[in-house]
């Protein structure tokens, strides 16, 4: 037999080997088993507390926080996911605070619940406003846009997907004009002040018109705004290639 076939049998080489087999998959397995980081999402009630928004046969603040709540209920269940608010629920915040709240948390999304409120009550629908094309997040805020949309979509509400731009109008007043979100052409203009402020993707949806009677017979109330916010559950987990978890709307007092 050979020295080297002695080195090879002895005892103590094999024990060494198998440990340090041992310690090499341990660790490779060891990394395979943490956890992957969770998704990072933050709402914003876009009105709440004393701040209602839009007045209309329901205020603003009221649609905003109930669907907020809700939301924040079912991805606070889904341990994927990391959900924050840019304020506290029942409570108003200016957009400068909001927008520097965002830029600290640094999430993946930030979803911004509004209304619309016109005094035509004819104006009626749904409207989901990601981040303009001179945005380097614009990729991926249309992406989220897009889930948005399709999951609300049925063949009585079809949500529109735009761009808004604010155009001066005289000095002291502006005119709202929107774009399809096909049209990249760079306006120079303003957007939504808190898709200007935060650093992170971020959508704006208007769920419906407050001033509209059907639209708040149709979706204020509590059984809609359970399945409104079921269906952003569903759209933030389209976005990311996830299954939704069989979850349920908890009661407000966890979504605090």
């Amino acid at each position: 037999m050979t020295t080297d076939n002695k080195r090879i049998t002895d005892p103590m080489m094999i024990l060494l080997a198998v440990l340090l087999v041992f310690i090499g998959t341990g660790t490779m397995f060891g990394g395979c088993s943490h956890k992957a980081e969770r998704i990072r999402i933050e709402l914003d009630a876009a009105f709440g507390g004393d701040a209602t928004g839009f007045a209309g046969f329901v205020n603003e603040s009221d649609v905003t926080e109930a669907i907020t709540d809700r939301l924040y209920s079912l991805l606070k269940q889904d341990d994927r996911f990391e959900v924050l608010r840019t304020h506290e629920a029942g409570t108003s915040a200016s957009v400068a605070a909001k927008a520097e709240k965002v830029n600290q948390d640094e999430p993946a999304l930030l979803l911004s619940i509004h209304t619309g409120g016109v005094p035509d009550a004819s104006i009626s629908g749904m409207t989901v406003y990601p981040d303009i094309p001179t945005k380097k997040t614009n990729g991926q805020s249309v992406k989220a846009a897009e889930a948005i949309a399709d999951a609300f979509t049925s063949e009585t509400w079809v949500p529109e997907l735009k761009y808004l731009y604010y155009k001066p109008f005289t000095e002291d007043s502006y005119q709202i004009v929107k774009a399809d979100i096909s049209d990249t052409t760079d306006y120079q203009l303003e957007t939504w002040s808190i898709l200007q402020k935060v650093e992170a993707p971020a959508v704006v949806v208007e769920q419906f018109y407050v001033s509209n009677q059907s639209d708040v017979t149709n979706w204020a109330n509590e059984e809609a705004y359970n399945n409104t916010a079921m269906q952003y559950y569903r759209a933030v987990c389209k976005l990311y290639d996830l299954e939704p978890k069989d979850i349920t709307v908890k009661v407000k007092e966890e979504n605090k």
